[in-house]
Order: C-alpha cells, then sequence, then structure tokens
C-alpha cells in the first residue's frame, strides 16, 4: 500500500498489523507534550536491536520489543517510559496505554484491547 498522499495530508495511519489507526499529531499536539518528549518517545519506539554492540548470539536470540521493554522497565529510565505513553497517548487518542511485563495494552472504553508484543511491536 502506498501511504505517501496519505502521510503528506495528515491523514490517520493504519496499521493493520496492529489493528491500529495512528493519528498523525499537528505541532500543537506535538507542543502539548512537548519537543524533548515527542523525539524520547520516538527514540524508544523505534529501537532496533542492531543499534546496539551485543554479541552475536544475544542478537540472535533478541528481538526489539525486548530490548524496548528492558529499558523502559528500569526505574532509571520512568521518564523515558513517561514520555513513550505521552507519544501514544497523542498517536492514538480516546485511547488508554499501559504495560505487563510482556506487552503493551491499548483499550477503549466498551471495546476489545489491542496487544502489543514482540509479534508486532516492529510494525507500531
Amino acid at each position: 500500500m502506498d501511504t505517501r498522499l496519505l502521510l503528506m495530508t495528515g491523514g490517520d495511519y493504519p496499521i493493520p498489523e496492529c489493528q491500529l489507526t495512528l493519528h498523525q499529531p499537528t505541532v500543537e499536539e506535538i507542543a502539548m507534550i512537548g519537543e524533548e518528549d515527542f523525539f524520547i518517545g520516538l527514540q524508544m519506539l523505534t529501537l532496533n536491536k542492531m543499534m546496539f554492540d551485543l554479541d552475536e548470539s544475544v542478537l540472535s536470540t533478541t528481538n526489539n520489543f525486548q530490548i524496548f521493554m528492558t529499558i523502559i522497565s528500569q526505574k532509571e529510565n520512568i521518564s523515558k517510559k513517561n514520555a513513550v505513553i505521552q507519544l501514544l497517548t497523542l498517536l492514538l487518542p480516546n485511547k488508554k496505554i499501559s504495560f505487563t511485563p510482556n506487552s503493551i495494552i491499548i483499550s477503549e472504553e466498551k471495546k476489545d484491547m489491542i496487544i502489543v508484543d514482540s509479534n508486532n511491536f516492529d510494525f507500531l
């Protein structure tokens, strides 16, 4: 699917693998959470295991979601976790974002919850 025009017009962006539609935030919406938290949240969600200097055996048995969850679950990274929650709140308005040890749960009142885990995190 060619989504270039959709991205240029600021339309909402479907991610069928996660059963989600992301809202493209405006500059005003980004300003509400602050540029720094916006970019920290983006950096966290776009982590790639290849960015880290890890042993090949570790790379082959670890996925991007495991690295993401390890980082945000550390006490010293609570501000990064909060930045991710703020970003996801911008991207998924009217949804509640919560974390379990093995997933991100996205829910909406009176609707099924969506689970983002190692199976679909890279699509997000």
